[in-house]
């Protein structure tokens, strides 16, 4: 690409210039820059295009705004993301990134730019561009008006920044940008994963799956989702991982379950995944009365077939509606928390189940390798970074222990 420019003063004392440029397709067009203060600006900036026009890295100028632009990228990678992932992106850009700064040009969103999005969000996120509350409270401040502020968490925005970065970084791979204007922008500091860990001691999950089992719901039944529940606890599935399970999964002569697929929540909807990992597709052996309940559980659900007919949809799924669908989800997660506030325990999330096994195996003596395998991490620094708690209350007895061996206490 050849340029040919002058540098001009224009009638009110300010200068600017105008440069040729010919591009690859043969076609040349006249780009002209104003108000520049002095004539050192104006040539300093025409040599700066000019550089940029030699080495192959000039972008033309372009009304495209964010908000176009994302939507076209969206749209772009959605074969290349999983849909609970891609999902995720167009959330997030659609709720917190397009009502805020969609209208910008695109090539005009700078890192000051990006970097009081995130303040906003961090302070403000749960409102949109008009002021309405956009979900559940994170954390609240009180603004100098009275009005509670409600801040997105720093996980969640520094989320949000890795989708703008990559998002960034195909403006720049497909010419629309010249450089990623999230590079130069920090993103929230995110706490340690130990530090986010909620889990339940050993009495206090005994006594949920307690009373799960002896509750009576409406029309005095039985807890349907106490199997279900029994099976996070002691085996540290995630809840998609459940979820996806099916008969055929399941080898309860032997004691083992298979991991293959997930249930995935996409929006009010459920689609059926793939572990995210090769690690994640794994098999976990059951303790032998998780067994005893899933043989209890497949007697029930049999009797529920019979009785439902032809309205039975048989997915194969072990955990499933009274009529054969899997779950949502989100609906599972309801329950779970309604159970707690029901029965007045201390409040954790689904996922606590998760954690509580982990923490409950680690502080029993599992190894860690063991813990990492069942619970189908990738690595096992990814274990001991999530559940590094535990260690603390580990370290005295590791001390003893050691010391009994040299001393022979």
């Amino acid at each position: 690409m050849s340029t040919q420019g002058s540098v001009k003063r224009d009638e009110s004392g300010r200068w600017f210039f105008v440069v040729d440029v010919t591009g690859a397709d043969g076609k040349r067009k006249q780009l002209r820059r104003r108000g520049f203060v002095t004539k050192k600006e104006a040539l300093a900036s025409l040599q700066e295009l000019q550089h940029a026009a030699r080495t192959g890295t000039y972008v033309e100028p372009s009304k495209q705004s964010l908000a176009a632009f994302l939507v076209e990228w969206l749209e772009t990678i959605r074969s290349t993301v999983r849909p609970s992932t891609w999902s995720s992106y167009e959330r997030n850009m659609r709720v917190h990134v397009m009502p805020r700064i969609g209208q910008h040009p695109l090539q005009a969103v700078d890192a000051g730019t990006i970097a009081k999005l995130y303040a906003e969000l961090l302070a403000d996120g749960h409102r949109g561009a008009n002021g309405h509350k956009r979900g559940p409270a994170a954390s609240a401040a009180i603004s100098s008006s009275g009005a509670v502020a409600v801040g997105l968490s720093p996980r969640t925005v520094s989320y949000i920044g890795t989708i703008l970065h990559r998002a960034m970084s195909d403006a720049v791979a497909w010419g629309r940008l010249t450089r990623n204007p999230t590079d130069a922008v920090k993103r929230p500091k995110i706490p340690s994963a130990s530090s986010t860990v909620i889990a339940w001691d050993a009495p206090t999950l005994n006594d949920f799956l307690s009373k799960s089992r002896s509750y009576s719901g409406k029309g005095n039944q039985p807890d349907r989702y106490y199997p279900l529940w029994l099976l996070l606890a002691t085996t540290g599935l995630r809840r998609g991982e459940a979820l996806g399970l099916r008969w055929s999964d399941l080898d309860l002569g032997n004691g083992v379950l298979s991991v293959s697929q997930t249930v995935i929540a996409i929006e009010h909807s459920q689609e059926i995944g793939t572990p995210k990992t090769a690690a994640g597709a794994r098999s976990v052996e059951l303790d032998a009365g998780t067994v005893a309940a899933l043989r209890d559980h497949r007697k029930v659900q049999l009797e529920e077939r019979l009785a439902m007919g032809a309205g039975f949809t048989d997915h194969g799924f072990v955990f499933t509606l009274p009529d054969g669908r899997a779950y949502h989800p989100e609906r599972v997660s309801t329950e779970f928390t309604r159970r707690i506030a029901k029965w007045k325990l201390q409040r954790i999330t689904l996922h606590g189940l998760r954690h509580t096994w982990a923490t409950l195996a680690l502080r029993g003596g599992v190894h860690p390798k063991v813990v990492q395998e069942r619970l189908g991490h990738s690595t096992i620094g990814i274990t001991l970074n999530t559940y590094s708690h535990v260690s603390v209350g580990m370290q005295r007895e590791a001390a003893e222990t050691v010391a009994a061996l040299i001393f022979g206490a």
